[in-house]
Parts: structure tokens; sequence; C-alpha cells
């Protein structure tokens, strides 16, 4: 997919591996099979597999997720169908050996001797 400012939008794909640190957007229509990770994501259709998502991921009425979601902030409408584990405990920073998206490197204490 390209890169560039704009959401990056899914109609349908099958995939192993979308890694961007933009938005996706998975309209209505859209089916994925594969992870996502980036930075925010709409999600209006249905994905099959894990999706990491840095800042917020909202999940709109028609939306259908089977499979995990690690994100920061979650967002989901009434209606929307979601079977998987959701873990909100990484503080907005996502922890992959595949895929990594941090925001702001954490700080790390200095020891003085």
């Amino acid at each position: 997919m390209p890169r560039g400012p704009n959401p990056q939008s899914v109609r349908l794909i099958s995939f192993s591996m979308l890694k961007t640190k933009g938005k996706v957007v998975v309209g209505e229509t859209g089916r994925v099979k594969g992870e996502i990770s980036c930075k925010n994501s709409d999600v209006e259709g249905t994905i099959e597999g894990k999706i990491n998502v840095s800042q917020l991921l909202s999940l709109k009425a028609t939306a259908q997720i089977n499979g995990d979601i690690v994100a920061a902030r979650l967002a989901i409408e009434p209606g929307c169908r979601f079977s998987g584990n959701c873990d909100m405990n990484s503080g907005g920073f996502v922890h992959e050996e595949k895929a990594k998206i941090i925001e702001k490197p954490e700080e790390q204490p200095v020891e003085s001797k």
C-alpha cells in the first residue's frame, strides 16, 4: 500500500502483515485476513486476525473482529461483534516481535555512581 499522510483504506485484502505509522480504515464492505499494526484505525468491516493500534481503535456498529486487539484506547459502537482477547494495558505502546510502533521512547532512570 502507498505511504503518505492519507489514511490507508482497505476493501478486500489477504496478507500476513500490514504495518503503517498512519491510519488504517476498513470500510463497511472491507474484509481483512492478517495482522494489522498502525497508529489509529476505524473499522466498519470484517477483520480476521490481530490488530495492534498505538492510539485509538474505533469499531463501528457494522464491524466484526475475529482475533485479538491491542490498543491504547478503544471505542466500540453498539452492534459491533468481537471475538478474541483485548489488551489495553500497553499504555499506548504496542510491543510485538514482528511489529513495533513506539510514539515516544521510554525514559530510563539514570543511576549515579
